[in-house]
Formats: C-alpha cells, sequence, structure tokens
C-alpha cells in the first residue's frame, strides 16, 4: 500500500504558545474548542483561517473543501513538527497558530525561541 500526501505552505506566520490556564483560555482550560483534551499534538488556529463552517460546528465539517483550513487538518509548523488543528484562538488574533504547552517552563523557552519569528507553516494533505 502506498500512501501519498501534498504539502502546501500556508505561509510565514507568528506561532505561539499558550497553557492550560483560565488567562488564556476560556473556563475549560483542559479542553479544546472541540471537546477534546488539550495534548502537545494539538494547535490552535486563529478564526480567520478556520473554515467559517468548522467554527460554528465546533468539529470537522462534512466537506472540507474550501480554501481554509478545519479542525482535524494536519500542518507543518517548521522547527516545531506536525500538529493538528483542534481548537481555535480568540478572534482578536489573525494569521497565527498557538501551540499548547504543559508548563510555565515550557512556554518562556518557547518564547524565547520563537519571540517576533515568522515561521513557515505547510497544510498536509493526503
Amino acid at each position: 500500500m502506498t500512501t501519498s500526501a501534498t504539502i502546501l505552505l500556508i505561509g510565514s506566520l507568528i506561532v505561539t504558545s499558550y497553557r492550560s490556564v483560565k488567562n488564556q483560555t476560556d473556563n475549560t482550560p483542559f479542553y479544546t474548542s472541540t471537546g477534546e483534551h488539550v495534548s502537545s499534538s494539538g494547535v490552535a488556529i486563529s478564526q480567520d483561517m478556520l473554515c467559517n463552517t468548522c467554527l460554528k460546528l465546533h468539529k470537522r465539517c462534512k466537506h472540507p473543501n474550501n480554501d481554509r483550513l478545519h479542525y482535524g487538518d494536519f500542518i507543518l509548523i517548521e522547527d516545531i513538527g506536525i500538529k493538528r488543528i483542534n481548537d481555535v484562538m480568540n478572534k482578536r488574533y489573525k494569521k497565527r497558530f498557538d501551540v499548547w504547552v504543559s508548563s510555565l517552563k515550557e512556554e518562556h523557552e518557547f518564547w524565547k525561541r520563537y519571540k517576533n519569528i515568522k515561521l513557515r507553516v505547510y497544510r498536509i494533505k493526503e
């Protein structure tokens, strides 16, 4: 069995990190907007980049064919790795991704390493 994937450049974007604390999330800090438990494999996306139907449903829509990204899509973030879109950011943020980290120490390390740096982000399509 052969599996192939296409990697498409989304752009060079700001990538930040967040933790499961109420001042960085809503009142359910250990759950994503899709209802999943947070994990290091997940990533939040800014609302302007997420499919409007997915945003309303809080899950992957049945027809993910438009140019926007969808819940469940896999992305490759330069220097960070492959992540799956399972959360959404506050609407004040535009054109960015937010990687979940489990500790304040990880958050500080992420901030030191990636502050004010745009990383190439790719969409992985099968």
